[in-house]
């Protein structure tokens, strides 16, 4: 989880998706760089709740 968070704050501001969603894009304590969307949390207000992280690399073996 802290490889996600350091992500996020490394991404900046995040992008909005559809709906509620957000993505960011940035890099994690080992220098990987993830994709992560988070949407809000209706168990806890004001948070986030992570719903997908991935790292960028295997999206582009997907596409190769």
């Amino acid at each position: 989880m802290s490889r996600i968070l350091t992500a996020m704050r490394s991404a900046g501001q995040p992008t909005a998706l559809e709906g509620d969603q957000l993505f960011y894009l940035g890099i994690d304590g080992r220098g990987v760089e993830l994709e992560i969307i988070a949407v809000p949390d209706d168990k806890r207000p004001g948070g986030l709740a992570i719903i997908h992280a991935m790292p960028t690399h295997y999206r582009r073996k997907e596409g190769s």
